[in-house]
């Protein structure tokens, strides 16, 4: 099964790195960075406003653990964002392709 996480990233060259470093290790099978966005959110009894990269990736189920701990440890920020859920549909031949490169 794929399933499809976010993360963000302060600039676009955190977010191309950690990309192509997910990608090259196999740990998703796609990355996608989208931005500049605009991102507001509590911190630390604040409201920050912040621009940052969203990186979508795209994996294999069975790659979670060990994709959500390589993220932890690559990612800059101290709590890194990061939202996952399963594709809801897949088409065959994509699904095919996904399992041939993981």
């Amino acid at each position: 099964m794929i399933a499809i996480g976010w993360t963000t990233l302060a600039n676009e060259t955190d977010a191309l790195n950690l990309a192509q470093a997910l990608v090259e290790k196999r740990w998703v099978i796609c990355a996608q960075i989208s931005g500049p966005i605009q991102s507001i959110y509590r911190w630390k009894d604040g409201i920050e406003r912040s621009t940052e990269y969203r990186l979508t990736l795209k994996f294999m189920v069975d790659r979670l653990q060990s994709l959500e701990s390589k993220l932890q440890s690559m990612h800059p920020y101290e709590i890194p964002q990061w939202i996952w859920c399963p594709a809801g549909g897949v088409s065959d031949s994509y699904l095919e392709w996904a399992q041939s490169v993981s």
